[in-house]
């Protein structure tokens, strides 16, 4: 990163190679989508060339470059917040929810992880699925590695009990 930040824009390639697939992972589970989140890494990568400047020899590569993808992700999310209401609300007019026969274990897991507010699926998803460690994510999030924890816990809870929903749910309905 720093011989990127000198000026060497082919250095970006190997750290390209080195992290586009936890980038990936990232944004797969927080979206489900795969094109947008080959999108979302190549977007990434665009502004780390861009503002490779402003890297910090002193810092985490790992940790300045999950700031951007969060920055990426929540310019993202701003951008697609009303089309994905729309497109909710017609959903939901048109098509019923899933019969509980057509619900799998890993339906109601990725259920339950969309149902969580943001902020609880952003710490589970940095903390089981980007490979970065507490203190690396607490870095990222300006917060102390026991916050994180905490957070990780209360977020793992929220997830627990909202899968005990929808399994509920699903046996109410039968």
């Amino acid at each position: 990163m720093l011989r990127a930040a000198a000026g060497e824009k082919d250095a970006v390639g190997p750290l390209f190679d080195r992290h586009a697939d936890g980038l990936y992972a990232y944004f797969m589970h927080l979206l489900g989508d795969r094109a947008t989140a080959l999108d979302l890494v190549q977007t990434v990568f665009e502004r780390i060339l861009r503002y490779s400047t402003s890297f910090r020899a002193e810092a985490s590569f790992r940790t300045w470059m999950f700031q951007i993808a969060r920055n990426v992700q929540h310019t993202h999310f701003r951008r697609r917040a009303a089309i994905r209401q729309r497109e909710e609300a017609w959903a939901e007019a048109v098509q019923p929810d899933p019969s509980p026969e057509e619900e799998t274990q890993l339906r109601v897991l990725e259920r339950a992880l969309r149902d969580l507010p943001p902020d609880k699926r952003e710490i589970l998803l940095l903390a089981k699925y980007s490979g970065l460690r507490y203190c690396e994510i607490a870095g990222l999030l300006s917060s102390t590695e026991g916050a994180v924890k905490v957070r990780v816990y209360r977020a793992l809870e929220a997830l627990r009990e909202r899968c005990d929903e929808l399994i509920q749910e699903q046996s109410d309905d039968t």
